[in-house]
């Protein structure tokens, strides 16, 4: 068995803005760039692949056959350990993996 490497996306939408901070510091800030932040990537038991945050993290009892999540990549940190399965569910969703 092979082992894959992975890194869940990064989005730059984070603005820089304090409501503590003075008015004017915050025009200032309001000329750079957006910040970035790390996006989770989730696997789920029916195969499919997403990143929105899923309302249930464990399978339901009373509802056995509804999709749960399998396995869960974190933004803004790198995954050596990426099956062969894994890889080619995240490839068909669109994401890299080396």
């Amino acid at each position: 068995m092979s082992f894959w490497t992975f890194t869940p996306p990064e989005v730059k939408d984070i603005g820089w803005f304090n409501v503590e901070a003075h008015p004017l510091a915050n025009r200032l800030m309001g000329r750079y760039d957006k910040g970035t932040r790390g996006v989770n990537v989730f696997i789920w038991s029916d195969g499919t692949v997403s990143q929105d945050q899923p309302p249930g993290w464990v399978q339901n009892p009373s509802a056995p056959s509804a999709p749960y999540v399998q396995r869960v990549f974190y933004g803004s940190h790198t995954y050596t350990d990426v099956t062969d399965a894994e890889k080619a569910l995240l490839q068909s969703a669109g994401y890299t993996v080396t």
